[in-house]
């Protein structure tokens, strides 16, 4: 396995990351020597820069790098429904595909639906094998106390796309787990989940802070699982890791900054 660590660093080109006291931590490609040579093409277009706080160092990202002009320039889908989160539960204007149970919301059909509003306990589900999923997630702050905000689960596939400011917290308390010890590899929590098999997208052109830091990652796929970056300016803050996944990681755009106090970015599989 290699691991290469930077208290800070910045791709100077349309892709921006900044990576801040944490490593970047990936196995070589299963093709061959790919991944080492990836890894010595991005190392050749890396900057180094004094370490601090990269959240705080940047405002949606533009002191830390630009946005690719893909991302900025794209329109945003046609949604066929909004869906706005309050404390007290979720309201639906139009369209069909979804599920509602107080303030937990469940995707339950291909199709596009924006989501908006704010909820102190609230939670995003898009259901087993539903594939072509887009989330227009817009002006939206959503916390939940009993795992990821956004959970996607087996052999889904979801686009996101990021409109204004969107935060995602992972409020919950480890010591409230089954496991015998909560700190343990057993306890997996994260404010974005995508289970094995399952796709998750990022793109757009607002602002998607995550929060893992009261549990343990920021954004984390399992198995098979594939996670790309395309577009959006992406803050994560993590206690473990805050980008991580057992199977592939994309990034092709858009700006990353990541606070994690282990590695920034973890690939156990293919990270590109």
């Amino acid at each position: 396995m290699k691991k290469i660590g930077y208290a800070m660093i910045g791709v100077t080109a349309a892709l921006a990351l900044t990576l801040s006291a944490c490593n970047m931590n990936t196995t070589e490609s299963k093709n061959g020597n790919e991944g080492k040579e990836l890894a010595e093409q991005a190392a050749e277009s890396i900057t180094a820069r004094p370490g601090g706080d990269a959240l705080a160092d940047t405002e949606g990202g533009e002191q830390n790098g630009t946005q690719s002009a893909a991302a900025e320039n794209a329109e945003a889908p046609q949604s066929e429904a909004v869906l706005t989160f309050t404390n007290e539960g979720i309201t639906a204007s139009g369209g069909s595909g979804y599920e509602i149970d107080g303030t937990a919301l469940r995707i339950t059909e291909a199709g596009t639906y924006t989501v908006t509003g704010s909820c102190a306990d609230g939670s995003i589900t898009v259901k087993k094998g539903t594939a072509g999923v887009t989330l227009i997630l817009s002006d939206l702050s959503l916390s939940s106390s009993d795992g990821a905000a956004l959970r996607c689960n087996k052999e889904s596939g979801t686009t996101l796309y990021i409109s204004g400011t969107v935060t995602l917290t992972d409020a919950e308390n480890p010591a409230d787990e089954d496991s015998s010890d909560a700190a343990a590899e057993a306890f997996d929590g994260a404010a974005v989940k995508v289970k094995s098999g399952a796709s998750l997208t990022v793109t757009g052109s607002g602002v998607l802070n995550v929060d893992g830091s009261a549990v343990k990652n920021g954004i984390k796929g399992a198995e098979d699982a594939v996670i790309t970056i395309s577009g959006a300016t992406v803050n994560i803050r993590a206690a473990h890791n805050g980008l991580g996944c057992d199977g592939g990681i994309l990034i092709t755009g858009g700006a990353l900054n990541i606070q994690a106090d282990n590695d920034a970015i973890h690939g156990e599989a293919d990270v590109t």
